[in-house]
């Protein structure tokens, strides 16, 4: 696992890498420093993924992912998080 790995994706996505245990494909919700652009919707086509949604208030979008794609989601400069999307509870 790269250093760029290490530092954009959420502890639980390098857990999971680190056991071998990311699903695929794996559903992830990525900021950026701008939001989603066509550049983003691109990169999704190219490496098989799927928009799930726009998550503008946040500059990020959901999205599924060939787990196998992880490393090149992180890639882009203006990515600064990628995180393990699921249910959250209190």
């Amino acid at each position: 696992m790269n250093e760029t790995m290490r530092k954009k994706l959420s502890p639980e996505l390098l857990e999971m890498i680190e056991q071998h245990r990311v699903p695929d494909p794996v559903s992830v919700i990525i900021q950026t420093d701008d939001g989603l652009q066509d550049v983003d919707r691109q990169m999704l086509d190219n490496i098989g993924g799927k928009l799930v949604d726009d998550l503008w208030i946040i500059k990020g979008y959901s999205a599924k992912i060939p787990a196998r794609a992880l490393e090149m989601v992180v890639l882009p400069g203006r990515v600064t998080l990628v995180h393990l999307d699921g249910d959250v509870s209190a």
